[in-house]
């Protein structure tokens, strides 16, 4: 069991599951209705459930996303199992009920109906939140980073200051 959030690679949002049963890619990281708990079921077998609206995510026989509430059959518990698989650094989630269907979501955030999320197509990439974090923050180098903050690193700071001390009146600009 595992809290986390489930970003998008094709959005760059993260998937909701809201509280009337929809589902969708335009969540912020720090939206309530983004946050999940992945459960696993059996080797390679996982559920999804938001925390918030405490409902599954689930693929109906029209293969539409929805989140539904926890009850029912196995059969209709299968429809909200998935296999976890990774492929090039990104989770894709097949249905165990509907083999060969996908949760998806396209590049404006709407889900994506199963039988369309074809194989190798970026709308069904995922990344789970905490990996997605961590690799945003090493991304960038440190200069970038603080440039893009306003801020200097320290060498930058030394040699502003080295600069001032002088007595030549010519100013670096940085």
């Amino acid at each position: 069991t595992r809290t986390t959030t489930m970003y998008s690679r094709a959005s760059g949002k993260h998937l909701r599951v809201l509280e009337n049963g929809e589902v969708d890619g335009k969540g912020e990281r720090n939206d309530i209705y983004a946050k999940v708990i992945v459960q696993s079921v059996t080797f390679g077998r996982i559920t999804i459930r938001g925390i918030k609206s405490n409902r599954m995510l689930c693929l109906n026989k029209y293969g539409k996303l929805v989140g539904r509430k926890r009850k029912g059959a196995l059969e209709k518990r299968k429809k909200c199992m998935f296999e976890d698989i990774l492929l090039n650094g990104y989770q894709t989630f097949e249905s165990v009920r509907y083999p060969c269907w996908f949760v998806a979501i396209n590049k404006r955030g709407r889900a994506v109906k199963g039988h369309l999320s074809m194989r190798g197509k970026r709308t069904r990439f995922f990344m789970y939140g905490h990996l997605y974090r961590s690799l945003s923050s090493r991304s960038t180098p440190r200069r970038r980073r603080m440039k893009r903050l306003g801020l200097r690193t320290r060498k930058q700071n030394t040699e502003a200051m080295t600069i001032n001390r002088g007595k030549s009146k010519i100013k670096r600009v940085i």
